[in-house]
């Protein structure tokens, strides 16, 4: 811009060698400063992403395929079956298992309707005597250090596939790749005084998903897939994080990476390049995310057309037994704080708001009607969601059928799922990864 201006204010002589007529000349370095001003405008209303992936929503996925995972503990399908049997007919399944347990799921799967959708991925464990563990305690400053001095099998593996990883979509069409964090809960060590580089981190064998089609991308993040919810606006992408993400982070960084500062804007930067997004959105503003609310896929669910649900706490005589004491009325303030902020966010972004009603003893008991799989159905086309309902009592039948009324009348034809994870703090969306 500058030497255009000294450009338009040279006078003919001086321009010695240009035989072209000056008015001319003017003119076109004006028109070409135009362009360039109305270039660098429509410039700034696009999307600058510069990965070669973008994170779908999963309104926008079709479940062919997904991701479950068991434990070494978890020797059947219970937890699972109700939403396995609830999902389409093409829906490929990929089961994240140890070694040790797939005899057990074999023998299950012979009376089972999915048994040939399901492909198993075993992962070897090792009987290893671990000295230490390291958790990731959100509400901590550093990795909280647990002796254990008892020989265990390795990996441990996890019922709650949906926090291993955030799936991502190539732009080249089939491809995926799977961006997962530094660890799922803990790291492990296996001899005394281990220095940072030889703790093992306990999600280790979400390598193996790795493909043809699939490439594993380990970010130096501390995050679980439950905790980030990606959308599209306006052309451009943006992903709402839980703002423990940044609290982990920060554990990780300072006790492993030798990290003395790590400030929330250079996660939030990191965040915005791993993910391949415009803008990231902190709800809880750094501070702990509540007890109750550890994830938000227990607080909202995105919709299509700009739509989000969020969970709508009601008040009812028959929630009082639920609160007993100060702790008790602390945990409810934290939830309603929260979701307080994250309404002003989705606010913000002019999203319409479907208030989730949801009891005080389903947010007590973990039982959340957001915590719940929107999708698209490949051979019609249609909205389709997979719901969780819990049925314990008149209440919970009458929220049941408001909920799902309300899931109808935007459009979304509704599979309720009658699950009992909720008795592991869980639900049916955390229970599954979809690749695609």
């Amino acid at each position: 811009m500058i030497v255009i201006k000294k450009l338009l204010k040279l006078t003919p002589p001086k321009w010695c060698y240009i035989k072209f007529n000056y008015i001319k000349i003017k003119k076109t370095l004006l028109i070409l400063f135009c362009i360039i001003i109305l270039s660098g405008c429509v410039s700034n209303k696009k999307s600058s992403l510069k990965k070669d992936y973008f994170i779908a929503s999963d309104y926008d996925c079709y479940l062919k395929k997904i991701v479950i995972s068991l434990s070494i503990d978890d020797k059947s399908l219970d937890k699972q079956d109700s939403l396995l049997v609830s999902l389409p007919e093409y829906t490929k399944i990929l089961l994240l298992l140890p070694q040790e347990n797939v005899n057990y799921i074999n023998n299950e799967l012979k009376t089972k309707s999915y048994r040939s959708k399901i492909e198993l991925i075993p992962f070897k464990t090792t009987n290893k005597k671990i000295i230490d563990y390291f958790f990731i305690i959100p509400d901590k400053k550093r990795l909280q250090y647990y002796p254990f001095e008892k020989s265990l099998s390795y990996p441990h593996g996890t019922v709650w596939a949906q926090d291993l990883f955030v799936t991502a979509k190539k732009n080249k069409k089939g491809k995926f790749v799977l961006l997962v964090p530094e660890a799922h809960k803990w790291f492990v060590s296996f001899k005394k005084n281990p220095k940072a580089h030889e703790l093992a981190s306990d999600n280790s064998y979400v390598d193996l998903l790795k493909s043809n089609t699939i490439d594993i991308q380990r970010l130096n993040l501390e995050f679980n897939g439950g905790n980030i919810l990606v959308d599209e606006l306006d052309g451009k992408r943006i992903a709402f994080c839980g703002s423990d993400i940044i609290r982990k982070t920060k554990i990780v960084a300072t006790s492993l990476n030798g990290e003395k500062v790590i400030t929330t804007q250079t996660i939030i930067e990191s965040l915005k390049s791993s993910l391949n997004v415009d803008k990231v959105a902190i709800v809880g503003q750094g501070n702990k995310q509540p007890n109750l609310m550890f994830h938000l896929d227990q607080a909202m669910i995105l919709l299509s057309d700009r739509t989000a649900g969020i969970i709508n706490i009601i008040d009812s005589h028959s929630d009082n037994k639920f609160i007993n004491n100060e702790e008790d009325i602390l945990r409810l303030n934290e939830v309603k704080i929260f979701l307080a902020k994250l309404r002003k966010i989705l606010q913000r972004y002019n999203y319409k708001i479907l208030n989730i009603d949801t009891s005080i003893k389903n947010l007590f008991d973990h039982q959340f009607y957001v915590n719940a799989l929107p999708y698209i159905d490949i051979n019609t086309n249609q909205k389709k969601i997979i719901m969780p309902i819990f049925q314990e009592d008149a209440l919970d039948i009458e929220l049941q059928e408001k909920n799902i009324k309300l899931f109808e009348s935007n459009g979304y034809s509704v599979i309720p799922v009658k699950s009992l994870v909720f008795r592991d703090k869980g639900g049916i969306h955390c229970l599954i990864n979809i690749i695609e």
